[in-house]
C-alpha cells in the first residue's frame, strides 16, 4: 500500500514538474519506459490483489482480469518504447490496435465484483442515474473529439475508423465509473473501487486527448496526454495496493457506508446541457429561447426531485437507526446484536483468538415499576445502559435485548483483562445508588 501511494506520488509530481519545466533528451522515449514501467507494477499490484481473495473468487478473477488489462497497456507502452529505440515512427494505428483489449477486460472484469442486495427499485433507480452519467459524459466526450471535425476525414480515414472501438470503449468505461462511485461496495473494497473509478476517469481523458490529436492531426498538448495516461495507469496500480484481504465471505458482508456521489447524475445532466449551449452559442436569441425553457424546466424539476430524494434519504436513515435500535436507550436491539455477535464470532474463528459475552438481568425491575410507576422504570433503564456503556470499550458491543436484559460482545481489547474482570467492574457501577 505505502509503496503504491509513493509510486503515484512520484508521477504526479514528474508529470507537474514535466509540464513547466521541460526535461531535457529524448521525452518520448522517457514517457513510454515511465508508462511501461507503471503498467508492469500496476499488473503486478492487480494480480496480488486476487491472491489476496480468496474469500471471494468472483473479487478474485476481477483483479486478474484488471491485471490483464495492464498488460495489455504494458504492450502499447513497449511497442512504443520499441520504436523510439530503432528510430522508427511509431504507428498509431497499431498502438491503438494493441491497447483495445483494455477495454473488454476491464468491463469483464467489473462484471465480476461482488453486489449488495437490491430490490427490483433500488435497481431500477440505480441504472436510471448510471445512465444518466454515462449519457451526459459520453455528450461531451463525442463533441470535444469529433464535433468540429470536417465530414471528409481524408487520408486519415482508416486511423480514423480505427478509432471508432476506443470512443465506444470510452463511452462503456463512463458506464463503469458511474456503476463504481455510485454502488455501495463492501468495506473492504471501497477504497479500491473508488480508486479504480479515478484510474478509468484519467484513462477515458487521457484516451479523448489522444483521439482528438489524431483527428486534428496535431502534435500540441502530446506531453499532457502522455502524463494523463501514466497517472491513469498509477492510480490504477494504487487500486490493486489499496484492496484488503478477503479470506472468508463475511469479509465482505458489512456495507460501506452510503457514498457522497449521489449528486453525480444531477451534475451530468447540468454537464450536458453547458454543452448544449456551447455548441448552440452562436444562434440568435429566437433559436435559443427553447433551448433555455427546456434547460429551466429541466432544472426546476431536477431540484425539485433532488429535495424529494434528500428528504427520503433522511427518512431512510431514521427508519434504519430505529429499527436497529431500542426507543428508549438509544442501545443496540436484539437484531443488531445478532448480527454484531456473528461478525464477532467469525473474527474470532478466522483469527483464533477467544470471544466472550456477558448477559445481564436486571433482578427486582418488575417491582420498580409496580410501585413507582413506569416512568422510573423507564428512567432506570436509561441509567443502566449509561452505565454499562461506561464500562465497555469503544470496540465493544452493548445492547438491549428484552424489558430487562441486556448484552455486552467482548473485542479482543477487552478481553486482555478477563471478561472476569468487566464483569466486576459491571456489577459495581450497577451497585451505585
Amino acid at each position: 500500500m505505502s509503496l503504491a501511494g509513493a509510486m503515484v506520488a512520484l508521477v504526479l509530481f514528474l508529470w507537474c514538474w514535466r509540464a513547466l519545466h521541460p526535461l531535457p533528451g529524448d521525452r518520448a522515449l522517457a514517457d513510454y519506459l515511465s508508462f511501461s514501467g507503471v503498467c508492469l507494477v500496476a499488473g503486478g499490484m492487480a494480480w496480488a490483489a486476487s491472491r489476496r481473495c480468496p474469500g471471494s473468487p468472483g473479487l478474485r478473477s476481477c483483479w486478474r482480469l484488471v491485471a490483464l488489462a495492464s498488460v495489455a497497456c504494458l504492450s502499447v507502452g513497449v511497442f512504443q518504447t520499441g520504436s523510439e529505440l530503432t528510430h522508427i515512427r511509431p504507428d498509431s494505428a497499431v498502438a491503438d490496435l494493441l491497447g483495445l483489449p483494455f477495454y473488454p477486460l476491464i468491463v469483464r472484469g467489473l462484471m465480476f465484483l461482488p453486489r449488495a442486495p437490491r430490490t427490483a427499485a433500488e435497481r431500477l433507480r440505480l441504472h436510471l442515474d448510471v445512465g444518466l452519467v454515462a449519457v451526459g459524459g459520453a455528450a461531451v466526450a463525442l463533441y470535444v473529439v469529433l464535433g468540429v471535425v470536417d465530414a471528409g476525414w481524408g487520408s486519415e480515414t482508416l486511423r480514423s475508423v480505427i478509432l471508432i472501438p476506443d470512443l465506444l470503449g470510452d463511452v462503456v468505461l463512463l458506464l463503469c465509473v458511474s456503476r463504481l462511485s455510485l454502488a455501495r461496495p463492501p468495506r473492504s473494497t471501497y477504497v479500491a473501487m473508488r480508486a479504480l473509478a479515478v484510474a478509468l476517469v484519467f484513462y477515458v481523458a487521457s484516451n479523448l486527448a489522444h483521439c482528438y490529436l489524431v483527428l486534428h492531426s496535431t502534435d500540441r498538448a502530446t506531453a499532457m496526454v502522455d502524463g494523463l495516461s501514466i497517472v491513469a495507469i498509477a492510480v490504477l496500480a494504487f487500486a490493486g495496493a489499496a484492496q484488503r484481504p478477503v479470506r472468508t465471505p463475511e469479509d465482505l458482508s458489512r456495507a460501506a457506508k452510503q457514498p457522497h456521489l449521489q449528486g453525480l447524475p444531477y451534475c451530468a445532466v447540468a454537464i450536458a446541457f453547458g454543452a448544449l449551449f456551447f455548441v448552440q452559442r452562436g444562434d440568435s436569441v429566437a433559436q435559443l429561447a427553447p433551448t433555455f425553457a427546456v434547460m429551466l424546466l429541466v432544472t426546476l424539476v431536477t431540484a425539485r426531485q433532488f429535495l424529494t430524494q434528500r428528504d427520503l434519504l433522511s427518512t431512510q436513515r431514521e427508519l434504519s437507526h430505529l429499527s436497529l435500535h431500542d426507543a428508549l436507550t438509544g442501545l443496540p436491539n436484539r437484531l443488531l446484536v445478532a448480527d454484531r455477535a456473528d461478525t464477532l464470532l467469525a473474527r474470532a474463528r478466522r483469527h483464533q483468538h477467544p470471544a466472550a459475552a456477558l448477559y445481564v438481568d436486571l433482578d427486582g425491575f418488575k417491582n420498580v415499576n409496580d410501585t413507582f410507576g413506569h416512568a422510573a422504570g423507564d428512567e432506570l433503564l436509561k441509567e443502566a445502559a449509561s452505565r454499562l456503556s461506561s464500562v465497555a470499550r469503544e470496540t465493544d458491543t452493548v445492547g438491549r435485548i428484552g424489558g430487562d436484559e441486556f448484552v455486552l460482545l467482548l473485542e479482543q481489547a477487552s478481553m486482555g483483562t478477563g471478561p472476569q474482570l468487566v464483569a466486576e467492574r459491571v456489577l459495581d457501577v450497577l451497585r451505585q445508588p
